[in-house]
C-alpha cells in the first residue's frame, strides 16, 4: 500500500532514482522536485498542474504530465511568474491520455519534449 502523501495531497508511489508517480484527484497541485510522473483525474472537474519557476529548479529536471480520464474536464498545465512553456503561457490536455514532457532549462523555461500534445505518452 503506498504512503499517504502530505496534508491534502495525494500519496506518492517512489520508484527509487526514477523519482515519484503521483496521481491526483485534487487540484490544483504545484510540481515538486520529487515529482518524475504526474498522472492527473479531472473527474472531478478541471484540473491545474503549476510548474515552478524555472529559476529555481536545476537545469534539465523533467516531469511527465498526463491526464487520466475521459471525462471532458481539461487538466491545465500553468506557468509560475511570467516563465514559458516554448513560449506559450499553459498547455491544455484535454483528451484521455494527452500528455507532455517537460524539461526545466534553470532560468525562465520549460522546454516541451515535442510541439505538440502527445496522446499515450509516457
Amino acid at each position: 500500500m503506498p504512503p499517504n502523501g502530505p496534508a491534502g495531497q495525494p500519496p506518492t508511489v517512489e520508484f527509487g532514482e526514477v523519482g515519484a508517480f503521483n496521481l491526483l484527484t485534487t487540484t490544483p497541485y504545484t510540481v515538486t522536485q520529487q515529482d518524475r510522473y504526474i498522472y492527473v483525474d479531472a473527474t472531478g472537474g478541471a484540473a491545474t498542474v503549476t510548474l515552478p519557476l524555472a529559476a529555481t529548479f536545476p537545469a534539465g529536471f523533467r516531469v511527465g504530465i498526463k491526464k487520466k480520464d475521459s471525462g471532458g474536464n481539461a487538466v491545465t498545465v500553468a506557468r509560475s511568474g511570467s516563465d514559458t512553456f516554448d513560449g506559450a503561457t499553459s498547455i491544455s490536455l484535454a483528451a484521455q491520455f494527452n500528455s507532455c514532457l517537460l524539461v526545466c532549462d534553470g532560468v525562465s523555461q520549460w522546454i516541451r519534449s515535442s510541439n505538440a500534445v502527445a496522446t499515450g505518452g509516457f
